[in-house]
């Protein structure tokens, strides 16, 4: 099906491309295209990551209150040399 570019300024941007690229204004397109969608998955996928991150700080701070964190309690958990006690 063919794609129609009714804004001159668009169908120059596309010109250009392909002058650029050395191939036709279809693949400049086509290649613009590809590169674009790549970049929007991967945007998608980072947002939908960070989401996810936000999310599960929210619940852990959530569960976290005053009692929860004591440096009195790091005192049980770890010797004078630093290391863990077992």
């Amino acid at each position: 099906m063919p794609l129609y570019i009714a804004d001159a300024e668009t169908s120059g941007m596309a010109d250009e491309l392909s002058r650029l690229l050395g191939t036709t204004k279809t693949n400049a397109v086509r290649t613009a295209l590809e590169r674009a969608l790549v970049r929007a998955k991967r945007d998608q996928a980072g947002s939908e990551r960070l989401e996810r991150i936000m999310q599960v700080s929210r619940e852990f701070s959530s569960q976290i209150t005053d009692s929860t964190l004591r440096s009195s309690d790091a005192d049980k958990l770890y010797g004078d040399d630093g290391l863990p006690i077992e």
